[in-house]
């Protein structure tokens, strides 16, 4: 790893695994940074009531950093919710052969599942992402088949258990397009398969700049046909410590009572596994989803 510079100090994202990111900002720091978000969503275009939002949400995946951060953490293994769930699943007796990863990144979630013994596919959006994963499972020698797609890409099999990555929910905007995104995952599963995936509460979430955030979008989108939801705001977190200025497009789920409903109209239905508070004080909670 290279040398610190003096405006650089190392992070623990998992023990043992470090990477480097900005110091805490200082007061004006802080504000001249909190002023420059607030008119990139007063007047950003990336915000407008036209603007394609999940688009926007891969632009942020392009960005540099984040790019370094998720190369970092491609062998730190699955959270501990995520074993949570794993360890559920293989409690009750659940097949798990082959594994699709939506959302893979650069491979944190498949390059475990390789390594425990899985079949394991991988879909990314991101282009770079899906190289860099292809990259460092040729380093490590792990077998894992990474293509670059949405959910409806076509890997020709059914799986045991497609693992949707945490929060890829978070980048989908409106109710619709959701459940849409739910339902197309699922028809990878195979008969008796199941999904999991991981969501963010807004209970715990709504801060000031959250609110902030999500009063700004209600009012750029207020005479236009784009529905505003309250879980609607904008982040600034690039990488896992919010270390940039660029905002980003993010949904929070009201309550466990929202998440079940949008399951519902997929048909399909979920079950809270693990819950806990995450390293930024955000509330996650890891679901096992099934067909009705």
């Amino acid at each position: 790893m290279s040398k610190l510079s003096e405006n650089e100090r190392m992070a623990e994202y998992r023990p043992g695994v470090f990477f480097k990111i900005p110091k805490k900002f200082g007061k004006l720091e802080l504000l001249i940074r909190r002023s420059t978000q607030i008119f990139q969503a007063l007047f950003s275009a990336r915000f407008s009531a036209n603007s394609f939002l999940e688009e926007d949400a891969e632009l942020r995946y392009n960005h540099q950093e984040e790019l370094e951060y998720y190369k970092a953490v491609a062998h730190s293994g699955l959270t501990t919710e995520e074993l949570a769930v794993l360890n559920h699943l293989k409690s009750r007796g659940q097949s798990l052969r082959n594994i699709l990863i939506v959302g893979a990144g650069a491979g944190r979630e498949p390059f475990y599942y390789a390594k425990e013994g899985y079949q394991v596919d991988a879909l990314d959006i991101n282009l770079e992402m899906v190289e860099a994963a292809k990259n460092i499972s040729k380093e490590s020698g792990l077998d894992v088949n990474f293509y670059h797609g949405d959910q409806s890409f076509e890997t020709g099999r059914k799986y045991d258990l497609v693992h949707i990555s945490f929060a890829i929910t978070s980048h989908i905007q409106g109710r619709k397009n959701r459940v849409k995104f739910f339902k197309e995952c699922f028809k990878h599963v195979a008969k008796d398969g199941v999904m999991i995936h991981g969501f963010y509460d807004r209970r715990v979430n709504e801060s000031l700049r959250f609110r902030i955030s999500s009063w700004i979008l209600r009012m750029r989108w207020f005479f236009t046909k784009r529905e505003w939801e309250p879980g609607d705001t904008l982040i600034s977190s690039v990488g896992h410590h919010n270390s940039s200025d660029m905002l980003s497009y993010f949904y929070f789920y009201e309550s466990a009572d929202s998440i079940k409903s949008e399951l519902r109209e997929a048909g399909l239905k979920g079950e809270i596994i693990h819950r806990e508070l995450d390293s930024n004080s955000r509330l996650d909670e890891f679901w096992i989803i099934e067909g009705n």
